[in-house]
């Protein structure tokens, strides 16, 4: 799961979409009624707005489904959920008192994940907010 997020941090800091799509389950919806389509799509406008993207990330928790407590209406095992703080900045951020000095949008996204077919690990649901710079202290 680390490197799943470990991947997706670099494909984001290089603005490769391509990357990032394949991170993305082809069965991916979320609250606000998006898509695979139109996630790439958000992405690609960050993308085209920021010259530079540089992140600063935190894994708050990876859970993963109880397969002794699997049913129809839970997560089944091959599912995990995952939160994750992240700086976005134009510039490099190597520890978390960079945010203090760096104008960074900070952000909690908060990711079901599900083992797809071909033994990979894909998004199949993300909510984002807003986060705050004592999200981020440990």
């Amino acid at each position: 799961m680390r490197a799943l997020i470990s991947r997706a941090e670099s494909a984001a800091e290089n603005k490769d979409i391509g990357r990032l799509k394949r991170l993305i389950s082809e069965r991916y919806s979320d609250e606000r009624g998006q898509d695979r389509q139109a996630v790439a799509g958000l992405l690609s406008y960050y993308f085209l707005r920021h010259q530079t993207i540089h992140l600063f990330t935190r894994i708050q928790t990876v859970e993963f489904a109880d397969p002794e407590h699997a049913n129809r209406e839970s997560a089944d095992p091959g599912s995990a959920r995952a939160s994750v703080l992240v700086a976005m900045a134009g510039t490099p951020m190597l520890v978390v008192d960079d945010l203090a000095r760096l104008r960074a949008d900070l952000y909690r996204f908060d990711f079901e994940l599900v083992r797809e077919d071909d033994g990979e690990w894909r998004v199949a649901r993300a909510a984002w907010s807003r986060a705050t710079r004592g999200d981020f202290l440990p």
